[in-house]
């Protein structure tokens, strides 16, 4: 969202060289709710990565479900 893939590894590339380890947490099954830096309302509605209604947020965790469909 924020840049290419080329960028990423560009970045990854700039922080190692200054010593710095690079952490990426991906999760399969679930993503932040947060809209701002987030997939989360990405198209402006609440169902273009994820599940719509009910179905598309994860109480326990406080975020969305992916519908991989």
């Amino acid at each position: 969202r924020y840049g290419t893939p080329e960028e990423l590894k560009e970045l990854v590339d700039t922080a190692h060289s200054m010593d710095i380890i690079v952490l990426l947490d991906v999760v399969h099954s679930h993503a932040s709710k947060n809209s701002a830096d987030g997939l989360n309302m990405f198209d402006g509605t609440d169902s273009c990565y994820f599940h719509s209604g009910p179905r598309g947020t994860h109480d326990l965790w406080d975020s969305r479900l992916f519908a991989y469909s």
